[in-house]
């Protein structure tokens, strides 16, 4: 019989997948997104002399998508180490650093977040006209940093069913 405390991890575990997976697909869709946008402008501006409307902006914006959901997908397997350290460590000593270390990340990222979500909140309240669709592409920001520090605040809950940095 399972205790509360594995059916716990066990639940954040697939939370953390479900996250993850939710991730990936929007990650793919925004990359999707820029190779249309990137290919239908140099078709355009090729072949017909034409500039697609916005094209320029939206691919900027797309670049900052790709890249923030690319570091939070890089956060889940090893591929992003926070910790330098845990290189030269035993196993058992990285596994006794595993809690502090992503408590201190999910303070840092949460942190981050804040700042970054109070500065996008006044670059919302003073955008005018287009200014409002670009500061709406913008919040990829504060969320990118939020979805990080969710995910390291899940390896503090549940260190031994996540995967180790």
């Amino acid at each position: 019989m399972k205790t509360a405390e594995s059916l716990f991890e066990t639940w954040v575990a697939g939370f953390d997948r479900r996250l993850q997976r939710a991730e990936a697909l929007i990650a793919v869709l925004s990359l999707a997104l820029l190779l249309v946008v990137s290919v239908g402008e140099i078709i355009a501006r090729d072949a017909f002399q034409r500039v697609l409307p916005g094209a320029d902006t939206l691919t900027r914006y797309l670049v900052l998508w790709v890249g923030f959901l690319g570091a939070v997908l890089a956060g889940h397997d090893r591929h992003l180490k926070v910790d330098l350290a845990s290189l030269w460590l035993s196993d058992r000593a990285r596994d006794r650093l595993v809690r502090p270390v992503a408590g201190i990340s999910a303070l840092v990222c949460g942190a981050l977040s804040v700042a970054a979500w109070r500065f996008w909140r006044e670059e919302w309240r003073y955008a005018v006209g287009s200014g409002r669709e670009a500061a709406l592409l913008e919040i990829i920001i504060p969320a990118g940093l939020v979805l990080l520090s969710l995910h390291f605040f899940l390896r503090l809950l549940a260190p031994r069913v996540m995967p180790r940095p």
